[in-house]
């Protein structure tokens, strides 16, 4: 028997965990699953069960949850799976300097067309004279 156990304490929220029981039931038959808090114990066959086709399930779950571009399922070693949340910090980061930068860019533009405003009253001003 083969024991393999998936790490779930990243997933965003806990009903996520049931449905990848489900899930990993519905693709493996003859294979025993128990929750033990945020781990899932997956026991079956040697032959049917190996530790590449569980990472392949689980990371099909999650593209079909939608979260596959936010979480990643990377080896815990040993007989061991985690799910991992990414960080997108980096990302996030990214978005603010552009955001700062298109506010900078805007206020230079009001900045130009209130000084070609006032260069016009100017020469309005002195042609009036």
């Amino acid at each position: 028997m083969a024991t393999f156990e998936i790490q779930t304490d990243e997933l965003p929220s806990g009903h996520l965990v049931d449905k990848l029981i489900e899930f990993i039931e519905s693709k493996l038959q003859k294979v025993t699953i128990e929750k033990d808090g945020s781990i899932i114990l997956v026991t079956g066959e040697e032959g049917i069960l190996a530790k590449r086709k569980l990472r392949f399930l689980t990371r099909k779950f999650l593209y079909s949850e939608g979260l596959r571009p936010s979480t990643k399922v990377v080896s815990a070693g040993g007989p061991a799976y985690r799910i991992l949340h990414r960080r997108i910090k980096i990302e996030e980061e990214e978005e603010e300097e552009e955001l700062e930068e298109l506010e900078v860019l805007e206020e230079e533009e009001e900045l130009e067309e209130l000084e070609v405003l006032e260069e016009e009253e100017e020469l309005e001003t002195k042609d009036g004279d």
